[in-house]
C-alpha cells in the first residue's frame, strides 16, 4: 500500500471500541497515530514490518489499550529511537522477533501479569525488567555475530544480567547463541549470588565445543530446581567419536554439580562425544534421574530408564570404554 494512503489510515481504526484483534503490516512505512486513540477492548495487537519513528509511539498506543493481553512486534525498525518502553497492566503474552535495529535502543518491560515472553532479536543496548512477578515462560534467542562477544565482554555481561531478572520463571528456553554469550562470562555466571530457583523446565540448544560442559555446570548451579531438562546439539557440528577419544574421556573427571530434583532428560540430535560427555555428567550428578529420552535427527524417539543404563554399564564383562559406549548409545 503506498505511503500516501498509509498516512491517511482512517481514524476509526484507532477509535473502534469494539475491536478485539488488530494486525498492522506496513512494510517500509512509519507508524503514524491520530490525535485520539481509544481501543478500550483490544486484546491482541500485531505490529509487523514498520518503523516506530520515536520513543512515544508504542507508549501512546499501548496506554490506549487497557485490556491488551497479547502483543507481537515482528520485523520492525527502531531507528531514531532511544527507548522501547512496553508498559501494560493486563499484558499476558509478549513476542519481539526479528527486529534487527533493537540493538541500538534500551528495552524496558513492565507488565505485572505477563506470563510468556519470547525474544528473537539482537541483544538490546540495555534490558530492564520491572514488575514481572507473573512471568513463568521465557524463550530467548539473541541474534547477531559471535565475533563481537569475544572482543567485547560487555555483551556477555548484559546477557547474565538479563537472566538475573528472571527469578520467577518456571520454563526457560535458551538458544545456542545465548549459551555462547554466557560461555564468554563464566566467571560472572559462577560468581553471581542470584539463583533461578523456580526454573523446573530448562530447554537448551548448544553448539558443540570443549567447554560446553563448563557452561552447563555454571548454569545448573543457578537452576538447582530443574526437574525436566531438554538439550540439543546441532548434529552438523557433532564431532565423530573415536576409540582413542572414548578412552581419553573415560579417564576424564566428571564435574560435580548436584542436580537434586532432575528426573527426566530429553536429548535432541545428540551423537558421539556430545552425548557421551553429557550423559556421563547427568548420571554422575542427578541422584533422582529416572529416564533419558532421545530424539534422533530423523525424529525417532526412544526412552531408557537410568536403572537400565546403569545395570548395563556396571556389567563386569565389559571394559570401561565399552561401558561409556553403552551410556552414550543408550538410545
Amino acid at each position: 500500500m503506498p505511503r500516501a494512503t498509509l498516512d491517511r489510515l482512517p481514524d476509526v481504526i484507532f477509535t473502534c471500541e469494539t475491536l478485539r484483534f488488530l494486525k498492522l503490516n506496513l512494510p517500509g512505512n512509519v507508524l503514524t497515530l491520530p490525535n485520539a486513540i481509544s481501543l478500550i477492548n483490544l486484546q491482541t495487537l500485531h505490529l509487523v514490518s514498520m518503523s516506530f519513528g520515536d520513543d512515544n509511539v508504542i507508549w501512546e498506543l499501548l496506554s490506549s489499550c487497557p485490556k491488551l493481553e497479547n502483543l507481537r512486534i515482528n520485523n520492525c525498525s527502531m531507528l531514531g529511537m532511544n527507548i522501547l518502553s512496553i508498559c501494560s497492566n493486563e499484558l499476558q503474552n509478549l513476542a519481539i522477533t526479528y527486529c534487527q535495529t533493537i540493538s541500538t535502543v534500551e528495552l524496558k518491560l513492565s507488565a505485572p501479569k505477563l506470563q510468556s515472553f519470547r525474544y528473537r532479536c539482537p541483544l538490546p543496548l540495555k534490558f530492564s525488567l520491572e514488575n514481572m512477578h507473573s512471568l513463568s515462560n521465557v524463550d530467548i534467542d539473541f541474534h547477531g555475530s559471535l565475533y563481537f562477544v569475544k572482543k567485547d565482554k560487555d555483551l556477555a555481561t548484559r546477557t547474565v544480567k538479563i537472566l538475573h531478572g528472571l527469578d520467577n520463571v518456571r520454563t526457560l528456553i535458551l538458544s545456542a547463541r545465548c549459551i555462547e554469550y554466557l560461555s564468554a562470562a563464566l566467571d560472572l555466571l559462577g560468581n553471581f549470588s542470584w539463583k533461578l530457583n523456580n526454573v523446573s523446565h530448562l530447554d537448551l540448544t548448544l553448539w558443540y565445543h570443549k567447554s560446553y560442559i563448563k557452561v552447563l555446570t555454571s548454569l545448573f548451579k543457578c537452576c538447582s530446581a530443574v526437574e525436566f531438562l531438554c538439550v540439543g546439539v546441532d548434529y552438523l557440528k557433532t564431532v565423530p567419536v573415536t576409540d582413542e577419544e572414548l578412552g581419553r574421556r573415560s579417564r576424564t573427571a566428571v564435574p560435580k554439580c548436584p542436580l537434586l530434583k532432575l528426573k527426566t532428560v530429553m536429548l535432541r540430535q545428540l551423537g558421539g562425544i556430545n552425548k557421551l560427555d553429557l550423559v556421563r555428567f547427568l548420571v554422575k550428578n542427578a541422584d533422582v534421574l529416572e529416564k533419558i529420552i532421545t530424539v534422533s535427527k530423523d525424529g525417532v524417539i526412544k526412552e531408557r530408564t537410568v536403572q537400565w543404563i546403569k545395570n548395563g554399564a556396571h556389567s563386569p564383562v565389559i571394559t570401561a570404554k565399552e561401558q561409556l559406549k553403552l551410556i552414550a548409545n543408550a538410545n
